[in-house]
């Protein structure tokens, strides 16, 4: 079992954001892998009927996630299809976090491709925002070539960086200061807030396009219509709320041993649970004595 650790925090934050992570450890592990302009998917490790991660050329012709595969053959007959390998992606996903501890102790991954850097401080070591991210890429493609992909936005809180990232370039990083967010935000489009799709869909009726629609509106009315989460939108939309960065201390693993009487030994290498899966590793061997580890 693991021990309670305390959590880090940090206003400054750093979004590095690989987009179709799945679909870029795919054509990465692959000696065959499809030459440039051709359409790629991954099916769905919940349903493999199903599409999961879609290229852009796939796009194109009309295949899209959650789309089933006969659906997507017919739109588009070229698509070639990977088979999932979860597990594989948060191997890499670890190993790419793991690098990321050598920027900063603080660390929160959020979804697989998808984490926050928290950069209070870090300027003493790496100077102004710019070689900050210089130097995130720099230790990201040192464990990993899918970090050529990678996706990077700095501002005050995480909100903003995110945004910020979404409008990054692979190599042309993004920095919002805090002078200039409320500007930055005002622009943005209301679908890059943390908000339901029915949410979404009624604020577009309402006529509420971007986050300067949304931030103009009296708190009361929006809380009236949409709850705490509208309340909550609202304040990211004016640029009011800094959410930060929260990463955890290294912990220290407690193992326990368990000795079976029967010839096997399993170990639980790893188990990490993303939205829209989970993996769970096991190394099965025959032993004369085994022992089970968590």
């Amino acid at each position: 079992m693991k021990t309670d650790t305390p959590t880090l925090s940090s206003n400054l934050a750093i979004c590095a954001w690989i987009p179709l992570f799945a679909l870029r450890c795919e054509e990465q592990r692959r000696d065959d892998s499809p030459p440039p302009h051709t359409p790629t998917a991954v099916l769905s490790p919940a349903d493999n009927r199903r599409l999961w991660q879609v290229s852009q050329i796939a796009r194109h012709f009309g295949a899209r996630s959650g789309m089933t595969v006969s659906q997507a053959i017919g739109m588009c007959p070229k698509l070639i299809l990977f088979e999932p390998d979860p597990v594989y992606y948060d191997d890499i996903f670890t190993q790419l976090l793991t690098a990321l501890y050598n920027i900063s102790p603080v660390i929160e991954p959020i979804d697989l491709g998808r984490v926050y850097i928290g950069a209070d401080g870090i300027e003493r070591l790496y100077g102004p925002p710019a070689r900050q991210l210089r130097a995130v890429t720099r230790v990201a493609l040192r464990k990993t070539s899918i970090a050529t992909h990678m996706k990077l936005g700095w501002a005050h809180g995480k909100f903003i960086s995110w945004v910020a990232a979404t409008k990054a370039k692979p190599g042309s990083p993004v920095v919002v200061d805090q002078d200039s967010s409320v500007e930055f935000l005002a622009t943005q489009p209301v679908a890059c807030l943390p908000i339901d799709p029915d949410t979404h869909r009624r604020l577009l009726q309402l006529g509420i396009k971007t986050l300067q629609d949304l931030a103009k509106l009296p708190e009361q009315a929006v809380v009236t219509q949409f709850g705490k989460s509208g309340r909550q939108a609202l304040q990211l939309a004016a640029g009011r709320i800094i959410e930060p960065v929260r990463g955890k201390k290294s912990s220290i693993r407690l193992l326990n041993a368990l000795t079976f009487p029967h010839q096997l030994r399993t170990t639980v290498c790893s188990r990490t649970h993303y939205p829209g899966y989970s993996t769970e590793r096991y190394d099965i061997q025959g032993a004369s004595a085994g022992a089970y580890k968590r």
